[in-house]
């Protein structure tokens, strides 16, 4: 059993994480949680500072509501941001 503050390692490597939501708690708590598990991540309070962050430090995962995050004309084909 691991305590509150250790977290389970899965053997994976940190990933560049952009987490968008409008509610700064959610921000907050789950940022936390994933940079205690030793991801890089970086959050956005709506769709648009989504798009901007990502265009400026890119993102191996994007985490985001789709139901209100995203305004539906910023839909576009996601592009690959690192190879192997």
């Amino acid at each position: 059993m691991t305590s509150s503050s250790e977290l389970p390692s899965f053997g994976t490597p940190a990933l560049r994480l952009l987490l968008i939501d409008d509610e700064p708690e959610i921000l907050r708590s789950v940022g936390a949680l994933l940079r205690k598990m030793g991801h890089d991540v970086k959050t956005a309070g709506n769709g648009q500072e989504g798009l901007e962050a990502y265009d400026r430090d890119g993102a191996d995962i994007i985490l985001s509501e789709r139901s209100h995050a995203w305004p539906r004309w910023t839909w576009r084909p996601a592009r690959p941001t690192r190879t192997r």
